[in-house]
């Protein structure tokens, strides 16, 4: 199954509207934002904490293989359960409308109506009409607002709204927690060469706290667009991956990056609380929230998602990309099916 969604599907991805600023993050940091094959792993991931504070890896309980897999590839460089990352039981779509997690579904929470007054599921915004708008959820969506739902057709119909509601759980304990920084990670990742050469980039991104999104994977790019064409989606890093590629130059930029995907994404709390503004109640997949914060949906769905989330421009996200994907991941590896 695929990270947290058990079942969620791979979408195919049109053409953006408009392109994100992909200007360089700062020039006075251009120097020091390189990429370089002279420290070890272990240089690397505690550059990672430095930056981050801790992991968060999303992933169904009961994918025992998935957290052995990341357990595997986040001890490559010296990252520990419990001290460095931790697991986030994702919502399983076999269990749909039954999670007693959500305190939403605890008894005695309050109970929303359509004006039908037919009861509307507290986990997602009433359907509308027309593409993603954050106070409705999209109409392809409509057959998840039943409260209960035999797991296949969940697992089939609904995969997207069980991830990003993981999703929510994650954003939800970070905030819960003392930290003020946090990398969210799906339990497909794995290490691309470019991660294993980042040790002074992530060190950059540690030392300047000038952001509350950080961007570290890529994938349903766009190479043809007006700025297109800055942003790699690297295959998973192998033995002989390691020490290489020697790239030198800036690689941070402005906004999140001219790509969907959100299998690794770094975090302020303020950078959380503004995705929790628009990850719950579910409108849309997660994915394509943090498109369409990106501008990748057109001006007119940004300005709306940028309002809803309490913001009054782009620049306010405090956003940044890599230029090249630290974490790939599996299901999206040459050879590999949807469900990894």
């Amino acid at each position: 199954e695929t990270a947290a969604a058990a079942g969620r599907p791979r979408r195919h991805i049109g053409t953006p509207a408009i392109v994100p600023n992909q200007a360089g993050w700062s020039a006075g940091l251009q120097a020091t934002a390189t990429m370089s094959s002279s420290s070890t792993p272990h240089d690397v991931g505690r550059a990672l904490i430095a930056a981050f504070e801790h992991v968060l890896v999303i992933s169904l309980s009961r994918s025992l293989e998935r957290r052995q897999h990341v357990g595997r590839e986040l001890g490559r460089f010296d990252l520990h359960r419990n001290t460095d990352f931790d697991f986030v039981d994702a919502a399983d779509c076999r269990a749909y409308g039954r999670w007693a997690f959500l305190p939403e579904l605890q008894e005695g929470a309050p109970r929303k109506h359509n004006e039908s007054g037919r009861q509307i599921v507290p986990w997602m915004r009433k359907p509308c009409n027309g593409t993603w708008h954050p106070s409705c959820s999209d109409q392809e969506h409509r057959h998840c607002m039943r409260r209960r739902m035999k797991p296949d057709l969940a697992a089939t119909r609904c995969g997207e709204i069980c991830y990003s509601i993981s999703v929510v759980l994650a954003l939800r304990q970070f905030l819960a927690s003392n930290r003020s920084r946090v990398l969210l990670l799906e339990d497909d990742i794995c290490a691309t060469p470019y991660l294993h050469n980042a040790h002074s980039m992530l060190t950059s991104i540690a030392a300047h706290r000038r952001w509350n999104m950080v961007k570290m994977g890529h994938c349903f790019l766009d190479e043809g667009a007006r700025g297109g064409g800055n942003i790699t989606e690297p295959a998973c890093a192998t033995s002989a991956d390691i020490g290489t590629p020697r790239v030198h130059g800036n690689h941070i930029f402005n906004s999140l990056g001219n790509s969907y995907c959100a299998h690794a994404l770094g975090l302020t709390r303020q950078g959380a609380q503004t995705l929790l503004r628009l990850g719950f109640p579910v409108s849309a997949v997660f994915d394509d929230v943090l498109a369409v914060l990106g501008g990748r949906m057109g001006p007119r769905h940004q300005s709306q998602a940028l309002r809803a989330a309490g913001l009054r421009s782009a620049s306010e996200l405090g956003a940044i990309h890599f230029k090249h994907s630290l974490f790939g991941q599996l299901s999206r590896q040459a050879g590999a099916t949807a469900g990894g």
